[in-house]
């Protein structure tokens, strides 16, 4: 068994295959920031489950926002650029499933 791993002409990771067979895809804005990422696993009686998780960004490629079936993640910066909280908040789905909302939030010493 062997990891596999492919590249763009801008050699940014996009695709990944796994010894555990998933498969991994990546997907980048122009700025070349990641915005999405996709996992496809195969399962012993030949199913290929799928998560998709996108991220949101803003002009300058900070992170804002994760999403996927379960839950939304948002995040916040101050104004010098360092994270102040992000927060969890679950989908329908995730509720279902258990993922419960949560917030972190983060102090700097100045």
């Amino acid at each position: 068994a062997t990891y596999n791993f492919a590249y763009d002409n801008s050699d940014r990771l996009i695709e990944e295959k796994r010894i555990d067979n998933l498969t991994r895809r990546f997907s980048y804005n122009l700025g070349g920031h990641l915005t999405q990422v996709e996992e496809i696993g195969y399962g012993d009686k030949g199913e290929q489950p799928r998560r998709s998780t996108f991220l949101e960004r803003d002009p300058i490629g900070r992170l804002l926002a994760k999403l996927n079936d379960d839950a939304r993640q948002d995040y916040e910066y101050d104004d010098g650029d360092r994270l102040l909280s992000i927060q969890r908040k679950q989908t329908d789905t995730g509720r279902k499933l258990g993922v419960t909302a949560e917030k972190l939030e983060f102090t700097y010493d100045l």
